[in-house]
């Protein structure tokens, strides 16, 4: 085939594509208004729309600013970000109106309460095993985090928080707090669902009537969505190939440790509720170890020939014992079962006390590793 006709029947293809899922119920959508206004000024009202598409993710950035001779100004700036499962929105303004009159200074939607970010999708009941028709528990959850903050003279309104939608229906809304939430529907075997998910934000940091007054904003807002069977042998199959596992526990080792033979810390997934085994092996035989825990992921210092995986400023370090003849250390950590502590993420690493060690000549350290908690 020509590279001029492959390149015609590939657009086609993908534009069939996009329009096979749009008809069956899936797409990302960003949404928002900036309102910027000042006394005798034009334009100072953005607004963006972006349809909904297939094609994730989607990224849809807006600046508006206006200003006027007098002094007044209103500057504002918004990304809304949107995927299958994941949805985020951030950005800042900052105004100040005068004499001459008073200024917007305002994040919205312009119609119909739009959220600034979404996803729908349509998922299939699937269970080989289990006659259509049969009742089967769903769990949809989602975790909120960042800020989002409103300041100025005098303080005005703001509105955060994250919805979810089945078959239409609302199952959860968390509003103006960051943390995680879940409901548990039933749906049955066969069952085409309809789900969607979607981030909101609204800030008002001046309104027109204000005279002389200065106002700010500022928001940093993600979420992740989780959708998984609670019943044994069903699978939820998506129109768009998106699998709602943003919220699963996950452990990652990280590095390498440093020593003779340098040791090895793994551990089991962190699950809500549950307990992380953890192991230490490849360490010095009938040697105390002490375990660090440090907030967060991704920290690394090098210190000589080893490498330090742990935040000092959030780390806490505690004996947790010793290991045994061949140099090997179980260990647990319990998890709360606590929906709050959803996506929470920890990092841990195991120090061996060893005269002459290359760990600042006392110990060895094992690699580390990252624990996301989760379902």
């Amino acid at each position: 085939m020509k590279p001029a006709l492959a390149r015609v029947v590939l657009s086609l293809g993908v534009g069939l594509f996009a329009s096979t899922l749009a008809a069956q119920g899936c797409g990302i959508k960003a949404h928002f208004q900036l309102l910027n206004t000042v006394p005798g000024g034009s334009g100072g009202d953005l607004r963006l729309d972006s349809g909904w598409q297939t094609t994730a993710p989607l990224v849809m950035p807006g600046t508006n600013s206006q200003s006027s001779p007098q002094g007044c100004y209103s500057t504002a700036t918004c990304t809304s970000v949107a995927d299958y499962g994941a949805l985020r929105v951030f950005g800042s303004g900052d105004a100040a109106s005068c004499g001459a009159g008073g200024c917007f200074l305002k994040l919205d939607e312009w119609t119909g309460a739009e959220p600034k970010a979404r996803f729908r999708d349509t998922l299939t009941v699937v269970a080989p095993g289990l006659a259509p028709g049969t009742p089967v528990q769903v769990r949809f959850s989602a975790q909120l985090g960042g800020f989002a903050s409103v300041g100025g003279t005098p303080p005005f309104t703001s509105y955060f928080g994250v919805r979810m939608h089945c078959n239409s229906q609302p199952i959860f809304n968390l509003a103006n707090s960051v943390g995680a939430t879940s409901a548990t529907v039933t749906v049955l075997v066969g069952q085409s669902v309809s789900v969607e998910g979607m981030l909101d934000a609204s800030l008002m940091a001046i309104g027109v009537m204000s005279f002389n007054a200065t106002g700010s904003y500022a928001l940093d807002l993600s979420a992740t969505f989780d959708i998984t069977s609670l019943t044994p042998g069903v699978a939820l199959q998506s129109c768009s190939g998106a699998t709602y596992n943003g919220l699963a526990a996950r452990v990652t080792p990280v590095g390498v440790g440093c020593g003779a033979v340098p040791p090895a810390l793994t551990a089991s997934a962190p699950t809500l509720g549950g307990n992380v085994a953890m192991s230490l092996t490849g360490a010095p035989a009938n040697t105390p170890v002490f375990r660090g825990m440090a907030l967060g992921v991704g920290y690394s210092l090098p210190l000589g020939a080893c490498m330090l995986r742990l935040d000092p400023a959030t780390s806490v370090l505690d004996l947790v014992g010793f290991t045994s003849a061949n140099g090997q250390l179980p260990m647990a950590l319990p998890i709360p079962n606590s929906v709050n502590l959803l996506n929470f993420r920890l990092s841990a690493q195991a120090l061996q006390l060893l005269t002459g060690g290359p760990f600042l000549g006392v110990s060895e350290l094992s690699n580390s590793i990252e624990l996301q908690i989760g379902y």
